[in-house]
C-alpha cells in the first residue's frame, strides 16, 4: 500500500496518520460505534488529519494506494508492518485498493466509512462519504476484492447485523492468533479476551440469534470457520446457565481457542481439500496435545481453556484421543463443546462429503462409541437449536420463503420470521416480520434450510 500525501511527503507525519487510521479501524471493529475508545480513536484521526492538511498551507489531500503487498511511503516501507498489514487486509476485504481523504472530511463521515469498512454491509451509499475517495483500482490495474455473500444475511434480516459483526470480529481475532503462533509470536490475549467479553455481553441480548451467522455464511474448507461456529454455538448453548457475562466470557475463550493446537500442524494438512492420509490423520490427532502445550505457556491462561483444548476429543471408555498424559479430565463445559464441535462438523459441507441433516447428525452422535455421558449436552443442543435456529432459511406451507429471526423455545415450529418472497417465488421490495406463533393466517414451516443446499422436512 503506497501512502502519498499530496506532493509533499513527511514520512513521520504520514506514518502517524496511517497509524491513527489503523487504530480507528481496529477500535471500531472491537468496540462498535458508541464506545468511548472507538469515538476517541476516530476523533483523534480526524483532528490529526485536519491539522496536517491545514498546517502551513500543506497538501489538500492524501491517498492510500495498494501496491498489493505492503504499506509504504513513496516506496519506503512504514515501520509498523503488522498494524498496517491488517489495515491493508481490511480494505481489500471490501474491494478497495485504497482511500483518499480531503479537508472536507468530518467525524461523522469517517464514522460512516468505518461502519461500512467493518460491516462490509453491501455497496457504499450512492452519495459516498464526505471528504473520502474510494479507490477500487490497484497500482497494477484491476479491481480488488469481492463482496462477501454473507452480506445477504444482513440485507434479508437486519436483526442479524450485530451477530454477523461479532462473527467477523471473532474470525479476525482467531486468524490473527493462529498467524502469530505460526510465525513464532505470542497470542494477543488482550484481543482474544475483548472479543470473548463482547460476545458474552451481547449474548444476553441476542440469545439464539448469536448462532445465525453459523447457519448462513459461506462454507469454508479450513479450520477457521469451524472454530468460530463452535465458539458461537457453545456460547449460545450455555448462556442461560451461567451466573454472569464474566463466566460466559471464560467459556467463550475456551471455545474460541479449542483448536489452537492446529497452528502447529502444516497448513497444507489443516486446509487439505479432501480426506487425510493415515499419517496426516495421526499428526492431526496431536492437535489437542499441541494446544494444551501452547496454552500452558501463558501465566494468565484459564485452566478451563487448557482443559477444553486438551480434552475436547476424549470420550468415555478410552475412545477418542489423546490418551491422557496430563492430569486433566473433561468437565461439563468440555462435554457441551464436544457435542457442538461434532454437530458442526457433521452438518457442514466438505469437499469430500455432503452435509448431514439435524436428524442424521444426532443419530451419529448418539451412536458414536464413548458418547454416553455426553447425552445431557446433546439434549441441550437439541433443545436450544429447535427445529429452525435463527439464520435458517425456511419454506412456509404457503410457499413463501423466509429467514428465521428469533426462535420461541416454547413453540419451536412457529418462530419469528422475516418473509423474503411470495408463493410465486418473487422477492419482496420490503421484507416483512411475521410471528408465526400468533399469525392469524395459520402459516407454519414446511422445510428448513439450515445451510444452503441442506433441506430438512418438518412435520406441520
Amino acid at each position: 500500500m503506497n501512502f502519498r500525501v499530496g506532493s509533499v511527503v513527511d514520512f513521520t507525519r504520514a506514518e502517524e496518520l496511517a497509524e491513527r487510521f489503523a487504530v480507528a479501524v481496529s477500535a471500531r471493529r472491537l468496540y462498535g460505534t458508541e464506545h468511548m475508545r472507538s469515538s476517541h480513536a476516530r476523533r483523534a484521526f480526524v483532528a490529526a488529519l485536519l491539522d496536517y492538511l491545514d498546517e502551513n498551507g500543506g497538501p489538500d489531500a492524501f491517498r492510500f494506494i495498494s501496491d498489493g503487498s505492503s504499506l509504504t511511503v513513496e516506496g519506503i516501507p512504514l515501520s509498523r508492518g503488522s498494524l498496517f498489514g491488517k489495515l491493508l487486509s481490511r480494505l481489500e476485504s471490501v474491494g478497495l485498493a485504497g482511500l483518499g481523504f480531503t479537508s472536507g472530511i468530518s467525524d461523522r463521515s469517517v464514522g460512516s466509512l468505518l461502519d461500512w469498512v467493518i460491516l462490509r454491509d453491501g455497496l457504499p451509499p450512492a452519495e459516498g462519504f464526505a471528504g473520502v475517495e474510494l479507490i477500487t483500482e490497484s497500482v497494477g490495474g484491476g479491481s480488488r476484492g469481492a463482496r462477501d455473500p454473507s452480506d445477504a444475511l444482513v440485507e434479508m434480516v437486519p436483526e442479524m447485523r450485530l451477530p454477523l459483526r461479532l462473527y467477523r470480529t471473532a474470525v479476525q481475532a482467531l486468524e490473527s492468533a493462529m498467524k502469530d503462533l505460526r510465525t513464532g509470536s505470542e497470542i494477543n490475549l488482550h484481543e482474544v479476551s475483548e472479543i470473548c467479553e463482547w460476545v458474552a455481553e451481547e449474548s444476553f441480548r441476542c440469545g439464539l440469534q448469536l448462532m445465525g451467522p453459523t447457519r448462513f455464511v459461506r462454507q469454508d474448507e479450513g479450520t477457521l470457520q469451524h472454530s468460530i461456529n463452535v465458539f458461537l454455538i457453545t456460547a449460545s448453548l450455555l448462556q442461560p446457565f451461567v451466573k454472569s457475562p464474566k463466566e460466559l466470557a471464560e467459556i467463550a475463550q475456551a471455545a474460541l481457542l479449542h483448536d489452537i493446537g492446529k497452528s502447529r500442524i502444516p497448513i497444507e494438512i489443516v486446509n487439505k481439500r479432501g480426506r487425510l492420509t493415515d499419517d496426516e490423520m495421526n499428526l492431526m490427532r496431536r492437535h489437542p496435545e499441541f494446544g494444551a502445550e501452547i496454552l500452558r505457556q501463558y501465566d494468565r491462561m484459564s485452566p478451563l481453556t487448557i482443559e477444553v483444548a486438551y480434552c475436547h476429543h476424549m470420550r468415555d471408555g478410552g475412545h477418542g484421543y489423546p490418551h491422557p498424559v496430563l492430569p486433566i479430565e473433561p468437565g461439563p463445559v468440555t462435554a457441551v463443546l464436544q457435542v457442538a464441535d461434532m454437530f458442526e462438523a457433521l452438518t457442514a459441507k466438505r469437499s469430500y462429503k455432503e452435509s448431514y441433516t439435524v436428524d442424521e447428525a444426532v443419530r451419529i452422535l448418539v451412536e458414536t462409541p464413548g458418547m454416553e455421558s455426553r447425552k445431557p449436552a446433546l439434549w441441550l443442543l437439541l433443545g436450544r437449536l429447535t427445529g429452525s435456529p435463527p439464520g435458517s432459511e425456511v419454506l412456509l406451507n404457503t410457499g413463501e420463503r423466509a429467514v428465521v429471526v428469533r426462535a420461541h423455545e416454547d413453540s419451536p415450529k412457529t418462530p419469528l420470521v422475516r418473509i423474503l418472497g411470495d408463493a410465486e417465488g418473487a422477492g419482496q421490495a420490503e421484507s416483512v416480520l411475521v410471528d408465526l406463533r400468533s399469525d392469524a393466517t395459520r402459516r407454519f414451516i414446511s422445510k428448513v434450510f439450515l445451510r444452503p443446499s441442506t433441506v430438512q422436512t418438518v412435520e406441520g
